[in-house]
């Protein structure tokens, strides 16, 4: 188990400018054989950093955990859940998400839901619930792997940004 915590300012000049700004993490960690966990507390100034930072990050807060539990040798389940507001437009996403795994050496097959409540900074609800559904298979000495994934509106609630319904499909292959 580790326990972190971080904070870091930023001093400069944009364009004639003077700005500064914080940011701060405080985390807590888990690795054990069966169950791998973390649970968080971040927080991003808008004005924090060197022009490097991710713009959809900058002039956030974030709490949030996630979890994964090793059931069996072949059967997994991961959690997750977040809590995240713009505090400049104070925008607000709160996301929760289970998942069950199960994998053979030749394929997997996933299948979770996902909630996301967002609301805008006039106001605006948008939400999205999904089902969760993926499959992948390995071919050809484990050299490609072929994968599927679908995230499917289960009710009209299918509005958040992010994560709206969708298909993903592809192809991995190693050299």
């Amino acid at each position: 188990t580790k326990l972190k915590f971080e904070s870091a300012s930023t001093e400069g000049d944009n364009a004639g400018v003077a700005v500064s700004g914080k940011a701060l993490l405080a985390e807590i960690a888990h690795n054990g054989e069966d169950l791998q966990g973390r649970v968080y507390a971040k927080k991003q100034d808008a004005e924090f950093g060197l022009g490097q930072q991710s713009a959809s990050q900058s002039g956030t807060r974030k709490l949030g955990a996630e979890a994964r539990y090793k059931m069996t040798e072949r059967t997994s389940v991961d959690a997750l859940a977040y809590r995240e507001e713009n505090l400049t437009t104070q925008a607000t996403r709160n996301v929760t998400e289970a998942n069950v795994s199960y994998a053979q050496e030749a394929y997997s097959l996933t299948a979770g839901a996902r909630m996301a409540r967002d609301v805008d900074g006039s106001g605006q609800k948008l939400d999205s619930d999904l089902l969760l559904l993926g499959a992948s298979t390995q071919l050809i000495d484990n050299k490609l792997r072929l994968r599927a994934n679908s995230e499917n509106a289960l009710s009209s609630a299918n509005d958040s940004f992010d994560y709206p319904s969708r298909y993903i499909v592809g192809a991995d292959y190693s050299l």
